[in-house]
């Protein structure tokens, strides 16, 4: 990699995943990083966004949220990640910010 061979993925103001690139993107563990990378389009130089993108009421919702901010759109929701903000765990040389890895 040219600039770095470690990555942090931020959701909210918050890393919820950070280690080597090869293992962060090649093995994704937290479901938001999951989610970031099955989003990443096939380049086509033909598609462009012809319209700017709305902000809605999800952007202040997901902001004041307790727990964690993603448990609003994570689809391995559990009960406590509504409740309590998940610590850093550390899996395969990496902190992943989940209550699935504790």
């Amino acid at each position: 990699y040219y600039v770095s061979d470690r990555i942090a993925i931020m959701l909210r103001g918050q890393i919820v995943e950070i280690g080597s690139v090869e293992k962060v993107l090649g093995n994704p563990l937290h479901p938001y990083t999951q989610l970031l990378k099955a989003s990443i389009p096939a380049p086509n130089p033909a598609n462009k966004w012809e319209s700017d993108i709305a902000l809605s009421d999800l952007e202040t919702k997901e902001y004041s949220r307790s727990g964690c901010k993603f448990s609003g759109r994570c689809p391995k929701v559990q009960a406590i990640c509504k409740e309590c903000e998940p610590e850093n765990y550390l899996v395969e040389d990496r902190a992943v910010k989940c209550h699935l890895y504790k």
